[in-house]
């Protein structure tokens, strides 16, 4: 019998499950390929094969079941409001392996190779440590799987692994980074995946009991002309570092808040704040690979956590321009709606204005809202941008219409010096 200790499923999301009955929503793929996607009110999660056990009335009937028995795969999702002020979203996803069970009580059972979750805050200790190259002693895995598919299929399989393996790897507990590699050879495309895990248990958790064995999508079988059925693992017994980290940044004190480096344990709750309604209207829903990408420091952008009175608020970003000719930085930011209408945006983006100009010597910031944005208008003119011009649809939001942006900028000579680090004390960097 399974128990938590060696579950696909975390604590968290094993009392979700075993909780208040909820209503799920099951996916199952059609003879034609269109996918069917229904509510189900009797599931269960079976704690002896560990699996998400779906039946039904005269349920062998059902289009689901014929389904899963013609294709072997399924995916359910288990979700609910744990409030709505604040707004906060909770959900359990499943994808896997699934069986049509023939018995005296028809059901589906999905066994779990991919739980997407959010929404599970608790007080313990979060799922994702810190970056490093030992946890508790012990070297990160490498796995390498690789594969190879036609050389036209190259762009195509890069995006389809973007949409289903990455996300596939970084969201299970103990992932430590994803890198895919290709390369062209002659008619077809190679492509390998290196992984970085914090154990062998970890991988486990991905790949199951036999952590060999490779994990493989839908899809593969359009794609792939070549594959390794095995993944290989190493440990890993070096690593140098060029360059700085995330956890190398300063932590910036304005008047109200403290920007701070962000950190693996802040991503559920800046997913949960970017889901808020008044936050999602203008971002779009949160995207836990990316939110991963820039808390580990493999972003283009460098992102920071806006705390105010201890509490993560926000997140706010900065990106660079290094071309001489062309030399400045640009700054975006969130945060959570009961945040919002305090002077807490203005003090986060007027600090981070001040150490760009004072550390990193730019003489010109830019920012970009939404033109039709007013409050985060007149937030940043504040702070002393100034409105350049409105960019035609030039965002697209959640619901896919196309909206006019406004450029905003400002040079340093037009940030007020009574905003200096010097006379706040400093970066306020510890280190």
């Amino acid at each position: 019998m399974a128990t938590d200790t060696t579950s696909a499923f975390s604590e968290a999301e094993l009392a979700y499950l075993r909780g208040e009955r909820r209503l799920a929503r099951i996916a199952t793929v059609g003879r034609d390929g269109t996918p069917h996607v229904v509510p189900v009110g009797m599931w269960t999660h079976n704690a002896e094969h560990d699996t998400i056990d779906v039946t039904g009335r005269q349920f062998e009937r059902t289009k689901k079941f014929l389904d899963v028995a013609r294709t072997g795969r399924a995916a359910i999702v288990v979700d609910d409001l744990a409030s709505v002020d604040p707004w906060r979203p909770r959900a359990v996803e499943v994808r896997g392996r699934a069986e049509a069970i023939h018995d005296r009580h028809p059901l589906i059972r999905i066994h779990p190779e991919r739980v997407v979750s959010w929404g599970h805050r608790t007080d313990s200790a979060p799922r994702h440590g810190g970056a490093g190259i030992r946890r508790e002693g012990r070297a990160m895995i490498a796995r390498i799987w690789t594969g190879a598919v036609r050389k036209q299929d190259g762009a195509a399989y890069a995006d389809y692994m973007r949409r289903t393996g990455v996300p596939g790897y970084v969201t299970v507990p103990g992932n430590r980074g994803v890198w895919m590699l290709r390369r062209d050879a002659g008619d077809r495309t190679e492509f390998v995946m290196l992984t970085l895990w914090d154990s062998l248990d970890a991988v486990k958790a991905f790949a199951g009991e036999d952590l060999e064995t490779a994990v493989f999508y839908p899809e593969d079988e359009r794609f792939l002309i070549e594959r390794d059925v095995r993944a290989k693992h190493y440990e890993l017994a070096h690593e140098t570092r060029s360059g700085g980290s995330v956890s190398e940044l300063p932590t910036l004190r304005g008047r109200t808040v403290v920007l701070r480096p962000l950190r693996l344990d802040d991503v559920e709750r800046l997913a949960e704040i970017q889901a808020e309604q008044g936050v999602a209207r203008w971002w779009g829903p949160p995207d836990l690979v990316e939110l991963r990408s820039k808390a580990e420091g493999r972003s283009e952008e460098t992102a920071l956590a806006i705390e105010a009175d201890g509490e993560v608020v926000g997140l706010i970003k900065f990106h660079e321009e290094d071309e001489p000719d062309f030399r400045h930085a640009g700054i975006d930011l969130f945060l959570t709606e009961r945040a919002q209408g305090r002077g807490l945006g203005s003090d986060a983006v007027r600090t981070l204005a001040r150490y760009l100009i004072d550390e990193h010597g730019h003489h010109r910031l830019t920012i970009d809202p939404a033109a039709d944005n007013r409050p985060a208008i007149r937030a940043y003119e504040k702070v002393g941008f100034r409105p350049v011009g409105r960019m035609r649809e030039y965002w697209r939001s959640p619901d896919g219409s196309w909206h006019d942006g406004l450029l905003m900028d400002l040079l340093a000579r037009e940030l007020d010096p009574r905003d200096s680090l010097e006379q706040k004390g400093g970066t306020g960097d510890e280190g």
